[in-house]
């Protein structure tokens, strides 16, 4: 219902302004307000400082002015300000050739080669007459481009020098069979003028043109006495700035009167036939249209005059100087006309010109469409973005400086460095050579020509590109000459520059794209640019991506360095209750999954540029439209801001599942032999294996269901304001016509792939924030070091008597809750003596044996060797040990076996492992051995390692009764008579006569029962 009341709203509104534009129409006097109005609601859109305008409407004059003809001054226009008047001067120059012809001093079949006998057009290879006639209708054959051949010249024979500069001049068609508007048609029309009359052409004018009709305030090119000449200005920085044009006197018959709307509506009397003079009857024959020729924008040209193929019967003409804007038009059947002068070249003031002199005639008044600015608009933003960047180069250099001082870069260029800097400076020589070529590609005229007509904004656009890649390079130099010691930023400046380069790259293809369909630009230069760009892009993306893999790789080495360098800093005992499944998945799956954040950010740096870019550009284009397609684009970042805040919740719970799965999958390696031997037991583990795998499962599909629905909401509303351009604003408000609604549409759907490319990379940032926070939890987890494992050289080998302990208790648990507690224990044993520990299960004899060799801290008491008590971080230097879970590494690790071979043999042997394992230099050729084999070799380990202290722990458990004992009855003896300290955890009581000393454990208490043993 709501939607309901707003539509007939809407149909209201549009109702009442379409009746009140109607009614604004009714009237002569009720017009001229209509158009009063309507400038000054454009007026600012139209960025001119000056307008003038005049108005005949049925043999009634108005005049209307906006604004200063100088700003310092503060001097308002009027009908007495002084413009140039650009090209509308053409149809005072064909005017004077019509009254020569009148005179019989010329014809108009006469060639250019009659008055100027070297003179001649080339058309494939072939000379070619040009006549005055086919000059007037701008079908001489000459090319739009050759204005480029205009130089400064304030010369009397300017003129002439011209003619003779252009003779020989390459034809686009062959004289008189196709139109193409020429500014220099009319300069040499010009010249023929002075040819003929014996005059200068500003003599000429004035005095066969300008007096007759009483513009005693006009003339031609430059009178330095003249109080009421505005001054010009060229738009620059989204602003009109006074500018001097050059004085072009071979320019003066196409584009150089001066004139007032007081004297141009004398002119505008004379076309409409209520003037009469001398050259009165003249002026009909330059309103006939050139119809030999095809029409051009539905119009043919006269002599100086757009002949308009509409009910009006409207004849027209625009004109344009570097720093001057002028627009005349009349229809004798509306016995109507307007002249529209302004001190500014603005882009939309022909527009506004049109729409109000159709309005004049009957036609409704149509809303300003266009930007004045458009081109200024792209070179001001390009160029501040540019020089925002030098800015932060030059930062970055003194940054780079400012390193090397401190000691944070290494200073000298490192291998290879002279070559990327020589093979650099080489890519730059065709981006060089495309700048160079900018105006001649997309103008068609010179750098002298785009600096006088474009901007200034262009000038400075093109210096910010070079000052730019200058320092680009002065960067790329001192990055090299002073390479960062970090590793993670060491190439992340050249990262992020490929990556903005590409981005860049990215745009200019499909700027380059639609610049050829809507055909702007000369199609070679287009594809020199496109494939100039193609080949910095692909270069450029295969350094970056081998960058990229290179960066990733050495971001995941780091962060497992850090994660192992803190687990061989702990100690055992913190160790051990960590759980073993968020270690695994953390250096498994959670660094590889921050190793990609390194390519996602190229991702999103490449994008972001392409599309800040494209837009910059789209705003030149449709501005309403822009503005739309951001809003809709921020709408959809804040819809997947907010569904990445939900999804985060469910990615963190199914990372946190996957600690309890892969636990599972350990619990499954280690036990799968005691869950095999009941079918039950099997098949309940693997439903817990399966419940925690579907609710991983449940998590992800939850979480990623929601960057799929926020995916397919942006891209539907983007699909929808793509509709809407197309529809509403072509159709409905008529606010862009088809070439750049075309190129909107193309650039918004080319634009699809890098949005796409940010949004999807959002739920992998969602997913790397995850990772990140585990792997910053999992740091947490890690106590301040307590010791620097550097190697230790012990000097064990000088006499060790005896190894003890005083009082020495151990506790699970902490002090708020009763945990068990091994001890107070006291023991003693010295060089030679066997000591055997027995106790059952759950009596503490592995808690004990993990205090003896310093893996637990003990809560109170200490260990001691020869009476002096050692520190417990080092107390494992003097010991080789076998646990009842050791693990059999593939390689003796702090050994040196290189000229053991004779002694591995033999205790392979005396181990009765040598036709089972070899060991070459340091590695074992096999680990695929049973248990009882693998704890003899750790034996062998043990002898190699030739500790002073051995600890035993249910070594000969998994040992058959024949090794079992060799072990007690040969290996123990041998130790003891090699004045080894050896202790041993046992439950084997038929060899307790080996031990000298038998210690019992029952609930963490020791006591001595040797004596209930004695040999």
């Amino acid at each position: 219902m709501r939607k309901f009341i707003a539509l007939l709203t809407f149909l209201f509104i549009v109702s009442t302004v379409s009746v009140s534009v109607g009614h604004a129409g009714n009237g002569e006097e009720s017009k001229i307000d209509v158009i009063s109005n309507y400038v000054e609601e454009h007026f600012k859109e139209l960025k001119v400082q000056g307008l003038s305008i005049g108005i005949i409407q049925n043999g009634k004059v108005q005049f209307l002015n906006y604004g200063y003809s100088d700003l310092e001054k503060r001097l308002e226009t009027s009908e007495h300000t002084n413009y140039e008047i650009g090209s509308l001067t053409k149809s005072f120059t064909a005017l004077a050739i019509m009254n020569l012809e009148k005179e019989g001093q010329l014809s108009l079949q006469d060639s250019v080669s009659k008055y100027f006998p070297d003179f001649y057009g080339i058309f494939n290879e072939k000379k070619q007459e040009i006549t005055i006639e086919q000059l007037l209708h701008h079908t001489s054959g000459i090319g739009e481009d050759s204005i480029k051949l205009l130089r400064e010249d304030a010369s009397a024979k300017a003129l002439p020098n011209l003619v003779d500069k252009i003779k020989g001049i390459k034809l686009e068609d062959i004289p008189g069979k196709q139109f193409e508007y020429a500014t220099i048609n009319y300069d040499i029309l010009g010249a023929i003028i002075e040819k003929v009359s014996g005059k200068s052409y500003e003599g000429y004018i004035k005095s066969s043109i300008l007096a007759p009709l009483q513009m005693n305030n006009s003339y031609v090119g430059v009178e330095s006495n003249d109080q009421q000449l505005s001054k010009g200005f060229k738009i620059s920085y989204f602003t009109p700035r006074e500018y001097q044009s050059p004085i072009f006197r071979n320019n003066y018959p196409a584009g150089y009167l001066v004139s007032n709307t007081e004297n141009m509506i004398n002119w505008l009397q004379l076309q409409l036939g209520d003037t009469t003079t001398n050259i009165g009857p003249l002026v009909n024959s330059t309103h006939e249209a050139d119809k030999t020729v095809s029409s051009v924008n539905n119009s043919f040209y006269g002599k100086g005059w757009f002949v308009a193929s509409n009910r009006f019967d409207e004849l027209y003409h625009g004109g344009m100087n570097p720093n001057f804007s002028s627009y005349i038009s009349f229809s004798k059947k509306s016995n109507s006309g307007i002249v529209i002068l302004a001190n500014t070249n603005s882009d939309n003031f022909y527009e506004m010109s049109s729409n109000l002199s159709s309005f004049l005639y009957g036609d409704e008044l149509k809303p300003l469409e266009k930007s004045a600015n458009k081109m200024d608009v792209v070179y001001s933003v390009f160029s501040i973005i540019l020089f925002s960047l030098v800015a932060l180069l030059i930062w970055f250099c003194g940054y780079i400086v400012y390193g090397a001082k401190i000691g944070k870069r290494h200073r000298g260029f490192e291998k290879g460095s002279m070559k990327k800097l020589i093979i650099n400076l080489m890519l730059l020589v065709p981006v060089l050579y495309g700048i160079y070529l900018f105006p001649f590609a997309f103008s068609g005229v010179d750098w002298y020509t785009a600096v006088v007509w474009s901007p200034s904004s262009f000038i400075i656009f093109v210096g910010s590109i070079l000052t730019l890649l200058i320092f680009m390079y002065i960067t790329y130099f001192m990055l090299l000459l002073f390479p960062s010691k970090n590793t993670y930023f060491k190439d992340a400046p050249e990262i992020l520059t490929l990556g903005v380069i590409a981005g860049v790259c990215n745009a200019v293809v499909i700027f380059l794209i639609t610049s050829a369909l809507n055909g702007i630009g000369d199609l070679s230069y287009t594809v020199y640019y496109f494939v100039l760009a193609l080949i910095i892009y692909i270069s450029g993306r295969r350094t970056l991506e081998i960058k990229l893999v290179d960066v990733a790789q050495t971001i995941i080495e780091s962060i497992r360095k850090k994660i192992f360098d803190r687990l061989f800093q702990i100690s055992y005992e913190k160790f051990e209750k960590m759980e073993s499944g968020r270690i695994i998945a953390t250096i498994t799956d959670d660094i590889n999954r921050i190793g990609n954040l390194a390519g996602l950010a190229v991702v999103i740096t490449t994008s972001f540029i392409t599309i800040i870019s494209a837009f910059i550009y789209l705003g030149t284009v449709s501005g309403l439209g822009t503005i739309i397609s951001l809003l809709i684009i921020v709408m959809m970042a804040g819809i997947y801001a907010y569904f990445d805040s939900k999804a985060g919740k469910h990615l963190n719970v199914a990372r946190e599942t996957q600690n309890k799965f892969l636990s599972k999958v350990e619990g499954l390696i280690y036990g799968f032999k005691d869950i095999s031997l009941h079918r039950t037991k099997k098949s309940e583990y693997w439903e817990e294996v399966r419940e925690i795998n579907a609710e991983y499962k449940s998590n992800n599909v939850y979480a990623f269901k929601m960057f799929v629905n926020a995916f397919m909401l942006g891209e539907s509303l983007f699909i929808i304001v793509m509709g809407f351009i197309v529809f509403g604003f072509s159709f409905v408000f008529h606010l862009i016509d088809e070439h750049e609604l075309t190129t909107f549409i193309m650039i918004l759907l080319y634009l699809l792939g890098p949005i796409n490319g940010i949004l999807n990379a959002i739920p992998q940032l969602a997913q790397i924030r995850v990772a990140i926070d585990r792997v910053k939890s999992l740091l947490g987890q890690f106590p301040d070091m307590e010791h620097k494992d550097k190697p230790v050289i012990l000097d064990y080998y000088e006499e060790i008597d005896s190894l003890s302990s005083s009082q020495l208790t151990f506790t699970y648990g902490n002090e708020e809750t009763d945990g068990f507690t091994v001890g107070p224990i006291d023991f003693a044993i010295n060089k030679g003596e066997i000591l055997f520990i027995i106790g059952g299960n759950g009596s503490g004899k592995s808690t004990l044996i993990k205090l003896i060799t310093g893996l637990y801290k003990p809560l109170t008491g200490s260990i001691r060797i020869n009476n002096k008590e050692i520190d417990q971080g080092i107390i494992g230097e003097y010991i080789s040990s076998v646990f009842s879970d050791s693990h059999l590494f593939e390689r003796f690790y702090n050994t040196d076996l290189s000229e053991k071979k004779e002694i591995i043999d033999d205790y392979l042997q005396l181990l009765e492992l040598d036709k089972k394992v070899d060991v070459h230099h340091d590695t074992l050729s096999t680990v695929s051995l049973s248990t009882g084999q693998k704890k003899r070799l750790h034996l062998l380990r043990c002898y190699l390692e030739d500790k002073p202290i051995y600890i035993f722990d249910e070594l000969a458990a998994d040992q058959d009764p024949h090794f079992r004992k060799i072990f007690y009855r040969e290996l123990l003896p041998q130790m003891k008579a090699e004045g080894k300290i050896v202790i041993a955890v046992t439950h084997d009581d038929h060899y307790f006569d080996v031990a000298d000393k038998i210690f019992k454990l029952d609930m963490g208490r020791m006591d001595n029962i040797s004596h209930q043993y004695n040999k």
